[in-house]
């Protein structure tokens, strides 16, 4: 959108006789609406309707509500093309920008564009706003570079929507073409060619003639507008050829060569002194002389950048290389540790990345930083926590939707981080957008500190644009990309500091002082009711136990972070789930039974590099070091680590019994359902002895199949033959 201040229209300005007006659904007019056009127009197709999603209230949602005039206002201050795109936005936008009643909206956007012609007889603002600016496709709205085509000028779309015409079907050149490829063959637009036999079939044989004369009349003034395009177009060359010589002839002929294709608005091709359709006299050369050198000095000292860039791109291979076997040494890492983009950027680091180019560099330049790095990335892991509280306090604040917090975080605020209650969340991984390594949508659970320093979220760009940085670059990762360590995704979790608080009151402690420390030394089980199954008869519950970390994973990818009614294990049943915690039966392999956090580890030797991945489970990371980097006994820090070691407690997931009594009348319920689907698919003559042998070999084999770890059977499945063991 354009940010100068153009002309007001006049019809735009607010009147002080009238009432403000409220968008209402008005008479809505399409793009392809032509007020008095010759030119067949596609029809229009219906719609298939799709279901409705209320959605939430975002920050411009009052534009929808907006007084008529006043919106008016806003829009004279934009373009066509700002225009064309905000009536694709919504409906309601479409409803009042495409009625004809306000196509002053659309004139007064016309007069902020310099140059901008009036509108074509045979169009209306939309189709010349659209004809002008917009890149895509006349029949089904689509970009593909470099396979537009313009039939007369008029029309543009995609080669599909074109055809060869046959003029052996009889049918007049009464139809806009263009050259084919092949020679001897012409392009025509599908739907014009399909309008004008449909027509043609409608008349009566006197009204024929009248026709052809109607449609060869608008052929002749659509040729006559191409011919003063091509004229136009080529006066153009010629100018820019001329232009061009003259730059050569001054000593510019390798700095035209080395002016890239983008932006289009630096390229030569796309000055406002090159484009323009008039003949290069010594005149205006003489003229425009001063303006197109420094047009090449500017595209010179662009270039000189560019190569400077690419120069410390280079060099940051090198600050890798000296800055990785610190990163080493310090395994098992305690704190957050910095990737390249951050450490790249510490002051002693980057001074060497940007010596002059004519400076040789390579990793025994970089000796001297390496020794400042134990305070370097001490002051950079102290800021990320600053910025962390400030997010906490800005959260606390009696109004936190005034703007950002500024000022030291308070002493109350340092104390309520470490406070196990203290609970965040990312909104990319909460709004869906976060890929696990199995192309799996990571759950939304809880962030707590100082865990969340490492989320991922944080040091990646979600689908960056191409980049030769190979600091940031992730080969095996195509829609992610190293960035520095931002938190503008962290927030508060009201959810998850109420989900804490529930676990930490079960394991009798205090949320007001309780930390992560104390948690993770507590011998504690949670048994979850809700996840109660019936395997050993109706008076007698199997149900799932966890240590605290892996009940609030469970609660979250289970029961939707909704509250949850934990159980207190009895010594026994404590017994039981200790026994019972080692995986490896058919019980433990159980999904449905057991949430467990499966370790997930990095490889040491692609630590920081183009080819570093994801977190991987230890088998697949076993794996990846004996195929990649030929290691059969790999050590732990030296090859791979971890940045979430296991709690002994914390991270434990079994089974207990409980003295539950099932549902009577919902077990009737599934039974009588199952001997129906017996009787049905199985035997349809069986006894009731057959029957209620039938069902118990089907609950267990149920029993059995749910251990697969592909999870052929569903909760509701398995539930309901397990009331039937």
């Amino acid at each position: 959108m354009n940010n100068s201040d153009p002309p007001r229209s006049a019809q735009t300005k607010r009147s002080a006789k009238k009432k403000a007006k409220i968008m209402k659904p008005g008479n809505a007019s399409t793009e392809s609406d032509a007020s008095a056009s010759s030119l067949a127009v596609p029809p229009l197709r219906k719609q298939v309707s799709k279901s409705k999603a209320k959605g939430k209230a975002r920050k411009l949602e009052g534009i929808v509500i907006m007084p008529l005039d006043v919106l008016f206002e806003i829009l004279s201050y934009l373009h066509p093309l700002d225009i064309l795109h905000l009536s694709r936005t919504t409906k309601a936008f479409r409803r009042v920008l495409m009625n004809k009643t306000h196509a002053s909206v659309w004139k007064a956007a016309r007069e902020n564009v310099r140059n901008y012609p009036e509108c074509f007889p045979d169009m209306n603002e939309v189709q010349m706003a659209r004809l002008a600016f917009d890149t895509h496709c006349y029949t089904i709205l689509t970009v593909e570079s470099g396979s537009l085509v313009e039939i007369g000028p008029l029309i543009r779309m995609i080669k599909i929507g074109v055809t060869t015409i046959n003029w052996e079907d009889g049918l007049p050149a009464l139809a806009c073409t263009k050259d084919g490829s092949r020679t001897g063959s012409v392009l025509a637009f599908s739907q014009e060619i399909d309008s004008i036999k449909a027509h043609l079939a409608t008349l009566e044989p006197d009204e024929v003639t009248a026709y052809v004369e109607k449609r060869l009349n608008f052929k002749r003034k659509v040729n006559k507008r191409i011919e003063r395009s091509q004229e136009l177009q080529k006066a153009r060359d010629s100018r820019r050829a001329a232009i061009t010589k003259k730059l050569v002839e001054l000593g510019w002929g390798s700095e035209l060569e080395n002016i890239p294709e983008q932006p289009l608005k630096d390229t030569l091709i796309h000055h406002r002194l090159v484009k323009q359709p008039t003949r290069l006299t010594a005149r205006i050369w003489t003229n425009i002389k001063p303006e197109m050198i420094n047009y090449m000095e500017r595209m010179k000292r662009n270039r000189m950048e560019r190569e400077r860039q690419a120069i410390i791109i280079s060099r940051k291979s090198y600050a890798i290389e000296a800055v990785k076997p610190y990163k080493i040494s310090q395994l098992p890492w305690t704190e957050v540790m910095p990737e390249p983009p951050d450490y790249c950027r510490m002051k002693p680091i980057k001074a060497i990345l940007e010596l002059p180019i004519d400076t040789d560099v390579d990793a025994s330049s970089f000796a001297a930083a390496v020794l400042e790095l134990p305070s370097l990335f001490a002051e950079w892991q102290q800021d990320l926590k600053t910025q962390t509280l400030l997010q906490l306090q800005q959260h606390c604040s009696p109004n936190p939707f005034t703007g950002p917090f500024i000022g030291p975080p308070s002493l109350d605020t340092v104390q309520k981080l470490q406070l196990a209650a203290t609970a965040f969340r990312c909104l990319r991984c909460n709004a869906g957008h976060a890929h696990n390594i199995y192309g799996d949508w990571d759950k939304a659970e809880p962030l707590l500190y100082p865990k969340l320093l490492n989320h991922t979220c944080f040091t990646r760009q979600l689908y960056p644009s191409n980049n030769s940085d190979d600091s940031v670059r992730l080969k095996n990762s195509y829609f992610r990309s190293r960035e520095g360590w931002n938190n503008g995704l962290l927030r508060v979790d009201t959810d998850g500091v109420d989900m804490m608080e529930a676990i930490i009151k079960f394991c009798n402690l205090d949320p007001a002082s309780a930390t992560l420390n104390d948690l993770d030394d507590l011998d504690v089980w949670l048994g979850c009711r809700d996840c109660a199954d019936w395997y050993e008869g109706p008076d007698v519950a199997e149900v799932s136990v966890f240590g605290w970390r892996n009940a609030l994973k469970h609660q979250v990818e289970r029961h939707s972070s909704k509250p949850v009614g934990w159980l207190e294990l009895s010594g026994d049943q404590k017994t039981q789930a200790n026994k019972n915690a080692p995986l490896g039966t058919i019980k433990g392999n159980c999904r449905k039974l057991i949430t467990t956090t499966t370790e997930r580890w990095s490889c040491v030797h692609c630590m920081d590099s183009i080819c570093e991945s994801e977190p991987q489970i230890l088998d697949d990371l076993m794996e990846h070091l004996l195929d990649m980097h030929e290691i059969t006994t790999p050590s732990i820090n030296i090859d791979y680590y971890t940045l979430n070691p296991r709690k002994i407690y914390a991270h434990r997931a079994s089974w207990a019994n409980f003295n539950i009594k099932g549902d009577p009348q919902h077990r009737q319920i599934i039974k009588d359902v199952f001997a129906a689907v017996y009787r049905s698919v199985v035997n349809a003559d069986a006894t009731d002895s057959e029957l209620e042998d039938g069902l118990a070999d089907c609950a267990m084999f149920a029993r059995a199949e749910h251990s697969d770890e592909e999870g052929y059977y569903s909760d509701s499945w398995t539930s309901a033959l397990s009331l039937l063991s």
